[in-house]
């Protein structure tokens, strides 16, 4: 199945027409669409951070999504005078509080990738960039134009927490997340993530942002319903290709997990438990002695020797990775 997530209905309202969507549900919060042919449930979440998390929390738990499953986040967004057309997200960062995320990027397509912001309000031509100080006579600098690069020498190290967040460390033992001007700007893409990551992997959640204004004015937003609507059918193929495709995938990996053996599944689920696995560990645990069992691969004798090695079980997460590691390294 495809869960497709948008903000308003002159977003969605081209795939409902494109792919003959019905309204199956309305709440108080969302309105939700579906098909069977292909398997797709579109939801309406509202605008804001608070919404879409709202919104992909409550659709996933209703209808727990499948391994080969994808969550598509499709909708509008600002940008800078360059920017046009259609975008796929290659890298997410949530303004607030300055987390990253990046979605993983498996799938051929011809679109064009870009970072995209995501802000608890609209961006405007008067603000600094990421929240920072008014511009003045001063400092003439828009949210637009690209940030100056840093001498060499203090270029920052990029490392990653504990929960896989990009972070950038200063001289000085200050943690600061790196946050420039150069990307596309949205109001819920990071929160769809944060809420999707519990029951999506990074290779099932893909992020598709169309470019429809360049902030608001003092006049208000530049774009109105209809146009947003004249916009997604402007680009009605690109996005019906995409969303066709992933829908494809998602139907062979069905095809492949039900030809799968049911001894196959229970040593999966055996050595995630006594690996301490996470669930990005356990998808990819999985894929791969799928392969190796369509490839008539003997992975499990490569699992009995680590259980011989005293590898396995694992005593924390800690080690459990160590051991994902060299479970890796053999069976390839």
């Amino acid at each position: 199945m495809i869960y497709i997530f948008t903000a308003m209905y002159c977003e969605a309202r081209m795939l409902i027409e494109a792919y003959g969507l019905k309204k199956i549900k309305q709440t108080a919060r969302f309105s939700q669409f579906g098909s069977k042919n292909p398997d797709i449930l579109l939801t309406i979440s509202g605008v804001g951070e608070i919404a879409a998390a709202v919104s992909v929390a409550g659709v996933c738990t209703e209808h727990p999504p499948a391994a080969v499953d994808f969550l598509v986040n499709i909708g509008t967004c600002g940008g800078p005078p360059s920017a046009s057309g259609l975008y796929v997200a290659c890298k997410l960062t949530e303004e607030a509080t300055g987390k990253t995320f990046y979605p993983d990027m498996l799938y051929r397509h011809d679109l064009k990738e870009a970072h995209v912001i995501t802000c608890m309000r609209p961006r405007s031509g008067k603000e600094a960039p990421c929240g920072g100080k008014q511009i003045t006579e001063r400092n003439r600098r828009t949210d637009w134009e690209e940030p100056k690069k840093l001498p060499e020498e203090a270029v920052p190290d990029v490392s990653k927490d504990a929960a896989g967040l990009s972070r950038e460390i200063r001289p000085g033992g200050g943690a600061q997340t790196e946050m420039t001007a150069s990307g596309l700007y949205d109001m819920e893409a990071a929160a769809v993530w944060q809420a999707g990551a519990s029951f999506f992997g990074p290779h099932q959640m893909i992020f598709l942002k169309i470019v429809s204004d360049h902030g608001v004015t003092d006049k208000g937003p530049q774009i109105t319903g209809s146009q947003i609507m004249e916009l997604m059918m402007a680009h009605q193929k690109e996005y019906v290709d995409f969303i066709s495709r992933l829908w494809q995938i998602s139907a062979e990996a069905h095809q492949c997990q039900g030809n799968g053996k049911p001894q196959e599944e229970a040593l999966v689920r055996q050595v995630c438990r006594d690996m301490h696995a996470t669930k990005a560990m356990e998808d990819l645990i999985r894929r791969q002695i799928h392969y190796l069992a369509l490839a008539h691969g003997d992975y499990e004798e490569i699992i009995r020797r680590l259980y011989e090695e005293r590898l396995l079980p694992c005593r924390d997460k800690k080690e459990g990775k160590r051991c994902f590691a060299e479970f890796r390294k053999r069976l390839f």
